[in-house]
């Protein structure tokens, strides 16, 4: 897991948020202002409080909606390695001797 502070500051008319992805999950507790959450084809807005919980493997990206910078906590967690096939190890037969 990888916790970190992130502020997003309102966008002027020539800025706008790129989506992006990655592996795993992204957790997301909005702790000021109100914050647009893209995911996929849906959206959403946060406010104070609020919190967001999704597969990172989509597009996402977020935005300030509001005058003031939204300021939040968020949790990427990411998706281990699916493991290996366990193969048997081989073990020496007996001999006909023993």
């Amino acid at each position: 897991m990888d916790p970190y502070f992130a502020e997003f500051i309102p966008l002027t008319a020539e800025m706008k948020s790129t989506p992006h992805l990655h592996p795993g999950y992204e957790f997301l507790y909005l702790l000021e202002g109100r914050l647009e959450v893209r995911h996929a084809e849906q959206q959403c807005t946060l406010e104070e409080g609020d919190a967001a919980y999704f597969d990172a493997g989509a597009p996402h990206s977020y935005q300030c909606a509001g005058s003031r910078p939204a300021r939040a906590i968020i949790v990427t967690m990411h998706q281990a390695p699916l493991p290996l096939p366990l193969r048997a190890a081989r073990t020496a037969q007996p001999s006909a001797d023993a």
